[in-house]
């Protein structure tokens, strides 16, 4: 099914090295889509660079799946009826994150964050004007994208994908050390910070 759009659809481009940008997520110049008053801004990437008539799949990047999706991955789903629209989370690649009182150990503990990150992609989304959108969360995005599917109703599907909702999931991940590393990276301001720092 296709949403049908009566509003001329607006533009978004987000930057990226061109080294690592796949040819259908081209950016010309460096530029972040602030939400509102731009206290806080996103890089939004559209598959052809404008919203179309297509289906959106709406992924949200995470900390282990950070980069765009392929060229190939964004023309096979262009073809089967999908325009990718992929979204960086609040702090990735843009000084303009969350406010850092919501960075602290315990808004970090218990869900605060997670829970703001997911109200200001539901900004965007709805600056965007997307509807009947599938959302793609994977790895660490899911949290967030799982508060972002409750908050939503313009999503028509969730899929989480190689999901890591909660804490109790740390003992599958081997080599030990890797354990302790993500940890800290969710469970901490250091590591939230450390996560978000470059990428």
């Amino acid at each position: 099914m296709h949403s049908q759009k009566q509003h001329t659809p607006p533009i978004y481009s987000a930057a990226r090295p061109t080294a690592m940008a796949s040819p259908a997520l081209k950016m010309s110049e460096p530029n972040l889509t602030p939400i509102g008053c731009g206290s806080i801004a996103l890089r939004v990437i559209i598959h052809l660079e404008r919203v179309s008539d297509r289906q959106p799949l709406v992924i949200i990047n995470s900390v282990d799946f950070p980069m765009p999706p392929s060229d190939a991955f964004c023309e096979r789903m262009w073809e089967a009826g999908y325009q990718v629209i992929f979204i960086e989370r609040p702090g990735f690649g843009s000084p303009r994150g969350l406010p850092k009182d919501l960075t602290r150990d315990r808004h970090i503990k218990s869900g605060a964050a997670v829970t703001a990150e997911a109200a200001v992609l539901y900004q965007m989304l709805d600056q965007l004007q997307l509807k009947d959108m599938v959302l793609l969360g994977m790895g660490s995005a899911n949290p967030v994208c799982y508060r972002l599917a409750r908050l939503s109703s313009d999503i028509s599907l969730s899929i989480f994908s190689n999901a890591m909702f909660n804490q109790d999931i740390w003992g599958v991940f081997r080599p030990r050390w890797f354990q302790s590393m993500l940890r800290q990276t969710v469970g901490s301001k250091p590591g939230l910070y450390f996560a978000t720092y470059g990428v």
